[in-house]
């Protein structure tokens, strides 16, 4: 795989210091405004998490796991394929620890364990769901749930009401009242 054009300028500890500040960046980012986010910004988030993922490319599995340590849970048993730190430790041996990941990131990152890289992918797929709505389409878990046969509801707390994204029928949300609160005759 080519290197980026403006990867070749940039020396390796400054490669690294940008994939860990882009990951913590990608990770805490907030939208401008709490109960919505703009086709722009989620556009934007999207760039860069496109950028960071680039860069990730660019390192080797060793660097890899320096930046972003395996996760020290130990799960394993010989008939449960859990991900845990031995699982990773197996898998890691598959790669050569010196060379860069390039187009085996897909794979590495699949197989990796590690709290920080499991929210940035978990980010990475959410804002990719937006960018889908923005675009007209189902998100990725409501095309998965349509494909599956799976109900799926749209809850509007506002205006009180739940309704089915299949049938398109909907039904008022009704609060139950405190246990602490009786009617009074």
């Amino acid at each position: 795989m080519k290197k980026p054009d403006f990867l070749k300028q940039v020396d390796h500890t400054t490669l690294k210091q940008a994939v860990f500040y882009g990951v913590k960046y990608i990770n805490t980012h907030k939208y401008e405004h709490k109960d919505y986010a703009t086709r722009e910004e989620v556009k934007n988030k999207f760039q860069i998490i496109q950028i960071v993922k680039e860069l990730m490319m660019q390192l080797t599995p060793k660097e890899f796991v320096n930046l972003f340590p395996i996760k020290k849970e130990y799960n394993h048993s010989e008939e449960d394929y859990w991900k845990d730190y031995f699982y990773t430790a197996n898998k890691l041996k598959e790669y050569d620890m010196d060379s860069p990941l390039a187009d085996k990131f897909e794979d590495f990152i699949w197989d990796y364990t590690n709290d920080t890289v499991c929210q940035f992918m978990v980010e990475t797929l959410c804002t990719a769901s937006k960018l889908r709505q923005f675009q007209g389409q189902p998100s990725i878990a409501e095309e998965w749930a349509v494909k599956n046969d799976i109900p799926t509801y749209t809850v509007n707390e506002k205006q009180g009401y739940i309704l089915d994204n299949q049938t398109h029928r909907s039904a008022a949300i009704k609060k139950k009242v405190p246990n602490y609160l009786k009617l009074v005759n």
